[in-house]
Protein backbone atom coordinates (compact mmCIF):
# COMPACT_ATOMS: atom_id res chain seq x y z
CA UNK A 1 0.00 0.00 0.00
CA UNK A 2 2.73 2.55 1.01
CA UNK A 3 4.50 1.77 -2.65
CA UNK A 4 1.13 2.52 -4.47
CA UNK A 5 0.79 5.85 -2.61
CA UNK A 6 4.09 6.66 -3.48
CA UNK A 7 3.78 5.80 -7.37
CA UNK A 8 0.47 8.02 -6.94
CA UNK A 9 2.39 10.80 -5.46
CA UNK A 10 4.95 10.70 -8.01
CA UNK A 11 2.43 10.78 -10.92
CA UNK A 12 0.90 13.47 -9.78
CA UNK A 13 4.15 15.28 -9.71
CA UNK A 14 4.76 14.67 -12.91
CA UNK A 15 1.35 15.70 -14.17
CA UNK A 16 1.49 18.88 -11.74
CA UNK A 17 5.13 19.84 -13.97
CA UNK A 18 2.95 19.26 -17.21
CA UNK A 19 0.79 21.49 -16.00
CA UNK A 20 2.98 24.16 -14.54
CA UNK A 21 4.25 24.30 -17.56
CA UNK A 22 1.25 23.94 -19.65
CA UNK A 23 -0.50 27.11 -17.99
CA UNK A 24 -0.19 29.70 -20.49
CA UNK A 25 2.81 32.32 -21.62
CA UNK A 26 4.64 34.92 -20.51
CA UNK A 27 6.92 37.42 -21.87
CA UNK A 28 10.46 38.03 -21.67
CA UNK A 29 13.65 40.62 -23.30
CA UNK A 30 15.33 39.27 -25.24
CA UNK A 31 18.03 41.45 -25.61
CA UNK A 32 21.57 40.59 -25.27
CA UNK A 33 24.62 43.01 -24.29
CA UNK A 34 27.22 42.96 -26.94
CA UNK A 35 30.21 42.53 -24.30
CA UNK A 36 30.35 39.15 -22.85
CA UNK A 37 31.64 38.36 -19.39
CA UNK A 38 32.89 35.00 -18.47
CA UNK A 39 29.84 34.16 -16.58
CA UNK A 40 27.90 35.89 -19.41
CA UNK A 41 29.60 33.41 -22.03
CA UNK A 42 29.02 30.20 -19.97
CA UNK A 43 25.11 31.28 -20.04
CA UNK A 44 25.36 31.63 -23.61
CA UNK A 45 26.45 28.38 -24.09
CA UNK A 46 24.10 27.01 -22.01
CA UNK A 47 21.13 28.74 -23.73
CA UNK A 48 23.00 27.30 -26.57
CA UNK A 49 23.29 23.89 -25.87
CA UNK A 50 19.78 24.07 -24.96
CA UNK A 51 18.45 24.88 -28.27
CA UNK A 52 16.50 21.92 -29.35
CA UNK A 53 13.62 20.04 -28.45
CA UNK A 54 13.67 18.08 -24.97
CA UNK A 55 11.07 15.09 -23.70
CA UNK A 56 10.71 13.06 -20.13
CA UNK A 57 13.40 9.84 -20.74
CA UNK A 58 13.39 8.64 -17.13
CA UNK A 59 12.20 9.36 -13.73
CA UNK A 60 14.25 8.86 -10.44
CA UNK A 61 12.62 8.58 -7.21
CA UNK A 62 13.43 10.63 -4.11
CA UNK A 63 15.02 7.18 -3.25
CA UNK A 64 17.50 6.96 -6.25
CA UNK A 65 15.36 4.55 -7.79
CA UNK A 66 15.57 4.97 -11.31
CA UNK A 67 13.08 4.04 -14.47
CA UNK A 68 12.58 4.97 -18.07
CA UNK A 69 9.63 7.36 -18.43
CA UNK A 70 7.58 4.64 -20.32
CA UNK A 71 8.12 2.38 -17.99
CA UNK A 72 6.61 4.39 -14.90
CA UNK A 73 4.05 5.61 -17.11
CA UNK A 74 3.21 1.90 -17.81
CA UNK A 75 3.42 1.38 -14.05
CA UNK A 76 0.96 4.59 -13.25
CA UNK A 77 -1.77 2.94 -16.18
CA UNK A 78 -1.15 6.22 -18.04
CA UNK A 79 -0.43 7.06 -21.46
CA UNK A 80 3.26 9.00 -21.72
CA UNK A 81 1.57 11.26 -24.32
CA UNK A 82 -1.09 12.87 -21.82
CA UNK A 83 1.15 13.40 -19.06
CA UNK A 84 4.96 14.04 -20.47
CA UNK A 85 5.79 17.20 -21.54
CA UNK A 86 7.80 17.98 -24.74
CA UNK A 87 9.98 21.32 -24.64
CA UNK A 88 10.89 23.04 -27.97
CA UNK A 89 13.88 25.79 -26.98
CA UNK A 90 14.16 28.51 -29.30
CA UNK A 91 17.25 31.25 -30.31
CA UNK A 92 15.04 34.31 -29.25
CA UNK A 93 14.75 32.82 -25.35
CA UNK A 94 10.75 31.34 -26.35
CA UNK A 95 10.09 27.93 -25.39
CA UNK A 96 6.62 26.13 -26.87
CA UNK A 97 6.12 23.56 -24.23
CA UNK A 98 3.49 20.49 -25.57
CA UNK A 99 1.24 18.65 -23.47
CA UNK A 100 -1.22 16.12 -24.58
CA UNK A 101 -1.04 17.55 -28.06
CA UNK A 102 -1.68 21.09 -27.38
CA UNK A 103 1.67 23.88 -27.46
CA UNK A 104 1.76 26.45 -25.02
CA UNK A 105 4.44 29.39 -25.65
CA UNK A 106 6.30 30.61 -22.91
CA UNK A 107 9.72 32.09 -22.17
CA UNK A 108 13.28 30.63 -21.19
CA UNK A 109 16.36 32.39 -19.24
CA UNK A 110 19.38 30.67 -18.88
CA UNK A 111 21.43 31.43 -15.12
CA UNK A 112 24.42 29.17 -15.29
CA UNK A 113 23.33 25.67 -15.55
CA UNK A 114 19.97 26.88 -14.54
CA UNK A 115 17.65 26.91 -17.03
CA UNK A 116 14.13 28.78 -16.08
CA UNK A 117 10.91 28.14 -18.53
CA UNK A 118 8.18 30.67 -17.71
CA UNK A 119 4.93 30.25 -18.40
CA UNK A 120 1.60 32.57 -17.79
CA UNK A 121 4.02 34.07 -15.06
CA UNK A 122 5.04 30.96 -13.56
CA UNK A 123 8.61 29.44 -13.43
CA UNK A 124 9.46 26.28 -13.54
CA UNK A 125 13.54 25.58 -13.02
CA UNK A 126 15.53 23.09 -15.05
CA UNK A 127 19.22 22.33 -14.34
CA UNK A 128 20.98 21.45 -17.27
CA UNK A 129 24.23 18.90 -17.16
CA UNK A 130 26.52 19.71 -20.14
CA UNK A 131 28.40 16.04 -18.95
CA UNK A 132 25.15 14.31 -20.01
CA UNK A 133 23.63 16.50 -22.23
CA UNK A 134 20.35 16.08 -20.40
CA UNK A 135 18.07 18.82 -18.38
CA UNK A 136 16.79 17.97 -14.44
CA UNK A 137 13.84 19.03 -12.69
CA UNK A 138 13.29 17.98 -9.49
CA UNK A 139 9.94 17.83 -7.40
CA UNK A 140 10.28 20.00 -4.42
CA UNK A 141 7.38 17.85 -3.06
CA UNK A 142 8.17 14.45 -3.73
CA UNK A 143 11.92 14.70 -4.55
CA UNK A 144 11.61 13.15 -7.63
CA UNK A 145 13.59 13.90 -10.06
CA UNK A 146 12.34 13.83 -14.44
CA UNK A 147 15.50 13.86 -16.84
CA UNK A 148 14.90 15.42 -20.33
CA UNK A 149 16.77 14.55 -23.37
CA UNK A 150 16.81 15.28 -26.75
CA UNK A 151 14.58 14.21 -28.79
Amino acid sequence: MKKMAKKIALLLALCMMCTVAFCGCGDKDTKKSSTASPDTAQEDSVEESVLGTWGVSEIIDAEGNSQSFEDYCQAQNVEPEQVGGVYTYNEDGSVVVTVAGVDVEGTYEVDGETVTVTTNGTPSVYTYNAEDDTLEATDENTGATSIFVRQ
